[in-house]
């Protein structure tokens, strides 16, 4: 349905299942420390990625795992994430060789950096950032600014940084994409920081796509351009009301035609 009004899809593919992992009991209690990907299981990995692959051909943009630094067994060691990224790579080319895989970041160069020296091949087209400016969407400290932020609140130095590292490394025609950003503020602050937001992605024309986060409040978490109404689970009877002026910020905002920068 997504694809059909539209909209241009970029999917994560994201994880092990706790079965599929070689202590399934743990991974279920504590998954960011125990869900390793088994070896044995690869033959298994590769036909779900080909089933997915395969039941979404419409789809031209996947992000491998989810700020994989945070995970024990599928990320925080680089090699357990290079044995995930590899075989997805491989199977989306032997299946579309116009698709594109991107790794994922959340702490941006210095993860990114030993993924270079550890895979000369470099089985991805694009490196995808999530550059929050800090925990619970603070902003970020003067040294994460580049020096004409206009008031973004992100690690806008890190995203310069990540291009000029892979541009000196001969992969400056790779792109990034910046596949969540956003702000735990009231309305006000985050219409202002995503109109800076917006404003300095677009003159960076390596960015290729970016994606709010989120489209509305989830439990705890206030980034959301809407909020539930009633708050909680969402139903039939959900309501989602736009958050003035954040929402009228996004929908407002001047995009440029065949731009993917405006996206959530």
């Amino acid at each position: 349905r997504l694809a059909a009004a539209g909209l241009q899809l970029t999917v994560y593919f994201v994880t092990v299942p706790a079965w599929a992992t070689s202590n399934p009991r743990a991974c279920e209690q504590h998954e960011q420390l125990f869900c390793d990907f088994p070896p044995e299981r690869e033959a298994q990995y590769r036909a779900a990625a080909r089933a997915a692959i395969s039941r979404y051909p419409f789809v031209r943009y996947w992000e491998l795992g989810n700020e994989p630094e945070l995970w024990r067994y599928q990320g925080y060691n680089p090699t357990d994430y290079l044995r995930l990224l590899r075989p997805f790579y491989e199977e989306l080319k032997a299946l579309d060789p116009t698709a594109q895989v991107a790794i994922s970041t959340l702490t941006g160069w210095r993860w990114v950096q030993r993924l270079y020296e550890l895979a000369p091949d470099r089985p991805w087209d694009a490196v995808a950032y999530h550059p929050y400016g800090g925990p619970n969407g603070a902003d970020a400290p003067s040294w994460g600014l580049a020096p004409d932020d206009p008031g973004t609140g992100l690690y806008t130095a890190e995203m310069d940084r990540l291009h000029l590292e892979m541009r000196r490394l001969g992969d400056g025609g790779k792109l990034l994409w910046i596949t969540e950003y956003g702000w735990e503020h009231e309305p006000e602050v985050q219409a202002a920081r995503l109109r800076a937001a917006l404003h300095w992605m677009a003159s960076r024309p390596y960015i290729a796509q970016a994606h709010l986060h989120m489209l509305h409040d989830q439990g705890t978490e206030q980034f959301g351009l809407t909020r539930l109404e009633p708050p909680g689970p969402i139903t039939q009877r959900t309501r989602f009301v736009p958050k003035v002026p954040f929402y009228e910020a996004f929908r407002t905002y001047p995009r440029a035609a065949g731009s993917a920068i405006w996206g959530h």
